[in-house]
């Protein structure tokens, strides 16, 4: 219940791939591309909330 409060700031990919329903080959070439931002420490890709808002407000 104490992970109800919070408000999810990061995604995985296969997160995003359920949240917007965009394929997994999809947001990978975003982030290639540059279109989609993202937050790495090592080998690990995040997509910040705020991020992801913007990015798919300009898919529109």
């Amino acid at each position: 219940m104490a992970t109800e409060m919070f408000e999810k700031i990061l995604y995985r990919v296969p997160e995003l791939v359920k949240v917007t329903g965009y394929s997994r080959s999809f947001i990978y070439e975003a982030i290639a591309a540059g279109s989609l931002k993202v937050v790495r420490k090592g080998r690990t890709v995040r997509i910040t909330a705020e991020d992801l808002r913007a990015w798919i407000e300009d898919q529109e």
